[in-house]
């Protein structure tokens, strides 16, 4: 595998490693912020239960929603999406495609996680998201 990206090496710090759900995360907090304006306020779907809920730490690192801050919440139990709205009430629903988390979650423990992630992350918002 190539050496990771500063900006990966940064969310791995930040996360304590590099695993496909929190780059996951990261990238919807990065096309919400492509998508929307100011402060944003994000509810994630995926429960609390890793490895899926490493998700809220990769959109807490890329959007601006932080649980310190109270714009982010956590519901549902499973599902790899997230919801962002602006204040002025503009949204965007963000879900990882159906067919990349089936083959995501195939590839856990099977196969070098930092080795998915990184690619993962060149994937583009269109290859990874159903974006509503």
């Amino acid at each position: 595998m190539s050496e990771l990206t500063p900006l990966l090496r940064r969310l791995k710090d930040f996360h304590g490693h590099l695993g496909p759900y929190v780059v996951i995360g990261h990238r919807m907090g990065l096309a919400a912020r492509s998508g929307l304006e100011g402060r944003l306020h994000c509810e994630v779907f995926c429960g609390t239960r890793p490895p899926l809920s490493c998700l809220i730490d990769g959109i807490q690192f890329s959007s601006g929603c932080t649980m310190g801050k109270g714009n982010i919440s956590v519901a549902g139990e499973s599902e790899a999406k997230a919801l962002f709205r602006e204040r002025e009430g503009a949204s965007m629903d963000i879900a990882l495609r159906p067919e990349l988390r089936r083959q995501v979650d195939n590839e856990m423990g099977v196969r070098d996680e930092e080795e998915a992630a990184a690619e993962l992350a060149e994937m583009t918002d269109s290859e990874l998201f159903v974006i509503g």
